[in-house]
């Protein structure tokens, strides 16, 4: 698929792994796709493409909002209404932030440098150990404390091993969890997701080298590409793993 339509599709498929949840809605009408999973993080619930009127915005916010569900919205290139962020702040939602979205050809991206010498990397097989991915995750990315066992649950629920769509990747140097990433592959497309490294360790190009790991593990799978959202910190690494921007996207979300 065109590099667009791979960014746009990560989306779906990450919200279609948790129509699994335990209670969750899978949303998909033909012309709005998303998922209710009823976890209180926003991230595994939301609104994935949308090509509906102006008019019927509400009705999908009072959705999630009567069953008080935490959810997302995100804008990408093809999402209708036009000037749709303007209507989702119109009726409260939160602008959460702007991400390029960015695609890599598996099959020539630069996957085989080598690790850094001091740096083991560990594919995560049961749910217990996503406790060391949490120690990093959490604070990375300013989560709090009570949140931990929500992600931890909730990423059970997707299932480890080789059948599962989710695998998670930690790095350690000394026996401490430094980084991670996660990777959703779905047929020929792995969505690259959660890509953290704590702030003593950036710079040596460990954040790197765990997210080569899992894009390896993903292109054995059968995946020749792969997308992602980047943040600000984490284009250049993105750029230097054979990404490219194709379009910018925004995300709004909602809490009770």
């Amino acid at each position: 698929m065109d590099d667009i339509a791979a960014i746009e599709t990560i989306t779906r498929n990450c919200f279609r792994s948790f129509s699994g949840f335990r209670n969750a809605e899978l949303i998909d009408d033909g012309r709005i796709f998303g998922v209710m999973s009823h976890v209180p993080i926003s991230f595994f619930s939301g609104i994935a493409t949308s090509d509906i009127d102006e008019s019927e915005v509400e009705g999908v916010i009072d959705r999630f909002r009567e069953k008080r569900c935490a959810f997302r919205w995100w804008i990408t290139p093809s999402t209708r209404p036009h000037k749709l962020a303007p209507i989702l702040a119109s009726y409260g939602m939160r602008h959460a932030y702007d991400a390029p979205g960015m695609a890599a050809d598996l099959t020539t991206a630069p996957l085989d440098a080598p690790s850094p010498a001091e740096l083991t990397i560990r594919h995560l097989t049961k749910a217990e150990e996503l406790t060391d991915w949490l120690e990093v995750f959490m604070p990375v990315f300013s989560r709090s404390a009570e949140e931990g066992a929500i992600w931890m649950d909730s990423f059970a629920q997707c299932g480890f091993g080789p059948s599962a769509g989710w695998q998670h990747f930690v790095g350690y140097v000394d026996g401490k969890a430094v980084a991670t990433t996660s990777v959703l592959t779905v047929g020929a497309l792995a969505g690259v997701y959660n890509v953290a490294t704590l702030a003593e360790a950036r710079g040596r190009g460990i954040g790197s080298a765990v997210t080569r790991v899992a894009m390896r593990y993903a292109r054995d799978a059968g995946a020749t590409q792969a997308a992602l959202q980047s943040t600000e910190l984490g284009y250049g690494v993105y750029q230097s793993l054979g990404f490219v921007q194709h379009c910018d996207l925004t995300l709004y979300d909602w809490h009770p």
